[in-house]
């Protein structure tokens, strides 16, 4: 988690990760056991070619050992961490290209899935697509393969209600709020305990909080 701890603000905690369900992998995952096996099949007649051979016997096996490597990596880079503040994508298509796009909650109107096809139907795995109000009707964030694709929607509308209810309460500090604990209380159910211990120490390290203890205790 240290490679992307270093991408968050002060007192910011990583809720979740999400990367793609494995399975939407698949067909890639064929074809690199594919092309680091044939090579195998041809070893001996290249053998025999001396020399020659040899060189391009280890230049398919290592073609075959690069592209599980990209593979490995893409799918290992290319997540979308859900933070107490905001959301961040990291988006690498390229083995020395990646673009990183954020945003907080409060940026965000829609969040909708899609799941479609035999693999997705199979995995529960969907297209995760984030609407921003800075960005017009097109998705702004697409996020594919994502397992269980209503629970991250659930995690973030949440977190988007408790930043929305977060800044009623700053404006109006006389106010109570039943809702924040409740929507408190969604969340923990959400994210489970670990998660929401992060975002407690998240909370309660804010110096600009106005937020009394008590009002966060029964989470524990």
């Amino acid at each position: 988690m240290s490679f992307y701890s270093k991408n968050l603000r002060d007192n910011e905690q990583i809720i979740a990760i999400i990367r793609r369900n494995w399975l939407t992998y698949l067909p890639k995952i064929v074809l690199a056991f594919i092309l680091f096996f044939i090579p195998f099949f041809f070893m001996f007649p290249l053998i025999a070619w001396g020399e020659i051979g040899q060189i391009i016997l280890a230049l398919l096996l290592a073609l075959a050992l690069f592209y599980l490597f990209k593979l490995l990596a893409l799918s290992y880079f290319n997540c979308l961490i859900i933070t107490t503040e905001r959301l961040i994508d990291f988006s690498q298509n390229k083995t020395l290209e990646r673009t990183v796009k954020e945003t907080d909650f409060m940026n965000i109107s829609e969040v909708s899935y899609k799941i479609k096809g035999i693999l997705p139907m199979i995995s529960r795995a969907g297209n995760l697509e984030i609407k921003l109000k800075s960005a017009g009707q097109e998705p702004s964030l697409i996020i594919k393969g994502v397992s269980s694709p209503e629970k991250v929607q659930n995690i973030i509308l949440d977190l988007k209600k408790l930043a929305e209810e977060e800044m009623r309460i700053k404006k109006d500090r006389s106010v109570a709020s039943e809702t924040y604990q409740q929507i408190l209380m969604k969340i923990k159910n959400d994210i489970g305990q670990e998660g929401i211990e992060r975002l407690l120490n998240s909370l309660h390290s804010e110096k600009s909080s106005n937020k009394d203890e008590n009002d966060l205790e029964f989470l524990r």
